[in-house]
């Protein structure tokens, strides 16, 4: 019987960066997947946690989210082998000036609650 090594998965929290960046704010995977040269399947599989980045796709997100953003971003708020990051909101790291309210956020699993899925975005001072 042959032993298979398996590695465990990066988590990451790329669909609510792609959320928070007007231009992937619609066909975000597809438009991510062009701005990175990687194949949309391979962003779709990244962005619903079925695979783990290599350094190559993780530099290329990187690289297309800080310029489409328009500021750097750190590839730990992104990717993150604990399921921890340096900061614990993605709406600090890009420096949200209009979201849902906190509670419409499950910040265990990182992802929008179900009955908010539908909701407007509104501006919180």
């Amino acid at each position: 019987m042959s032993q298979f090594i398996t590695t465990p998965r990066v988590a990451n929290r790329l669909r609510s960066i792609l959320f928070h960046v007007p231009f992937y704010s619609i066909e975000g995977l597809a438009r991510l997947a062009k701005d990175t040269g990687f194949s949309k399947s391979t962003i779709s599989r990244l962005a619903n946690q079925k695979s783990s980045p290599s350094y190559l796709l993780t530099a290329a997100i990187v690289e297309a989210l800080s310029k489409r953003s328009g500021f750097p971003i750190s590839a730990q708020e992104i990717f993150s082998s604990s399921g921890r990051y340096p900061t614990s909101s993605v709406c600090r790291v890009m420096g949200c000036k209009g979201c849902l309210p906190p509670e419409a956020w499950d910040e265990a699993t990182d992802t929008l609650r179900p009955q908010w899925r539908l909701a407007q975005r509104a501006v919180f001072a």
